[in-house]
C-alpha cells in the first residue's frame, strides 16, 4: 500500500466534503407534497386523488409521471386537454373509475388527453377510466400507451 503525500490526502479529503455537502437533508416537516422531484435526475412523479379541477392545459414533461387514484374526478375546462410527453398511469379499478368530465363552468366539452411520440416507450398505463362529454377522447401521435377498460359516453 503506498502512503499519499499531504497534497494529496488535502485535496481528497477536499472531494469528500465537497461530495457530501451537496446530499440534500431529509425534510423534517410532516407536510406530504403531492409532487415529488429528484434532485438527482429532475423528475417529478404528480399524484391525484379526490377531485381535481383543470382551468387550463396541463402537461407531464417528458422525465415526469402523472400517477391518478381510483375514485379520482377530473373536472376540465371546456378546450381544456391533459398532454403527455411523459408516462401518465390511471389506477382505476372496474368498481371505482377514473372520471374525466367536463367542469359546472364549461360551455363546451374538454379534449381529453393527447399522447405525443416522445411519451413512446415510457410505460403509459390507463387502466377503468370514464371519459365522458368530451370533444376529443383519447387522442395518440406516435406512442403506445396500454389502455383497459376505456368508457367514452358523450363525446
Amino acid at each position: 500500500m503506498t502512503r499519499l503525500d499531504i497534497k494529496t490526502q488535502a485535496s481528497l479529503f477536499l472531494v469528500c466534503l465537497l461530495f457530501f455537502s451537496t446530499i440534500p437533508l431529509a425534510n423534517e416537516s410532516n407536510d406530504f407534497a403531492m409532487t415529488t422531484q429528484s434532485e438527482a435526475s429532475g423528475r417529478a412523479q404528480t399524484t391525484w386523488s379526490g377531485t381535481q379541477t383543470l382551468t387550463s392545459n396541463y402537461y407531464i414533461g417528458v422525465a415526469d409521471e402523472l400517477i391518478i387514484q381510483s375514485c379520482t374526478n377530473v373536472a376540465l375546462d371546456g378546450g381544456v386537454r391533459i398532454y403527455v410527453e411523459g408516462r401518465l398511469t390511471i389506477e382505476g379499478t372496474t368498481s371505482c373509475p377514473v372520471v374525466f368530465q367536463a367542469s359546472s363552468t364549461a360551455t363546451s366539452g374538454h379534449e381529453g388527453i393527447q399522447f405525443n411520440s416522445t411519451s413512446n416507450g415510457r410505460g403509459s398505463n390507463i387502466q377503468n377510466l370514464t371519459i365522458s362529454n368530451s370533444v376529443y377522447g383519447v387522442t395518440i401521435y406516435g406512442s403506445n400507451p396500454l389502455i383497459s377498460n376505456l368508457t367514452i359516453n358523450n363525446p
